[in-house]
């Protein structure tokens, strides 16, 4: 008699177990849903849906709402490196010209540079003297020497005149070429053609004969 009191005492008198549990809330389901006739009420389905999936659909909107902001967060991170990466551009920029030291646009070697100009691939490294030397390249046709002089990165062509032949040294950002003309006409013909934005030498044998004793004296 004292066991069943002290039962009854702790537990709950009305259910007997999981069975029980689930049988009721089996009945306020099926309550909820369906009247006293058995016609099926759609606003207890509707309820009834809503108890079941809210907090699946909560975690769905959760993580799409994580992942928008996590890609927005993204973006806005990339657009200030970008921007900041483009202030500095420009400062540098701005310095190297007032510098006076530059000779061209092309040699503003910029993080941008390989999106933006695509012959980034053509600018000197200024590595040093014989770091990054290649040997000359020799041009066999006048077609091909005038066709490197009117390139972009043809800075300047450097004319040594010789009694036997008359050379020509084109330098390009990355090769040096060059071309021998044994004509004296010919080789007169050659530099009156030269591109005019070319900046061209002109060295004399004799001359440089001078300059070289000169320099032992």
């Amino acid at each position: 008699m004292l066991r069943r009191t002290a039962r009854r005492a702790m537990g709950n008198s009305r259910f007997s177990g999981s069975k029980e549990r689930d049988r009721i809330e089996q009945e306020r389901r099926r309550r909820r849903v369906y009247d006293a006739a058995g016609n099926l009420q759609l606003g207890g389905l509707l309820l009834m849906m809503y108890d079941d999936f809210k907090k699946p659909a909560a975690i769905g909107l959760g993580m799409v709402a994580f992942l928008y902001g996590y890609s927005r967060l993204v973006v806005h991170l990339s657009r200030e490196e970008e921007a900041e990466g483009l202030r500095l551009d420009a400062q540098s920029e701005a310095v190297a010209r007032q510098t006076g030291k530059l000779k061209a646009d092309r040699y503003l070697v910029k993080p941008n540079r390989q999106i933006d100009d695509p012959d980034f691939l053509n600018i000197p490294a200024f590595g040093g003297r014989g770091v990054s030397s290649t040997m000359p390249r020799e041009i066999k046709t006048l077609k091909e020497f005038l066709a490197i002089c009117s390139r972009k990165d043809a800075r300047c062509v450097k004319v040594k005149h010789n009694p036997s032949a008359t050379k020509f040294k084109v330098r390009c950002s990355r090769y040096l070429y060059t071309l021998v003309v044994n004509d004296k006409k010919k080789a007169d013909k050659i530099e009156r053609s030269i591109h005019p934005s070319v900046k061209k030498i002109a060295v004399t044998a004799r001359s440089h004969a001078k300059t070289n004793a000169g320099s032992k004296q």
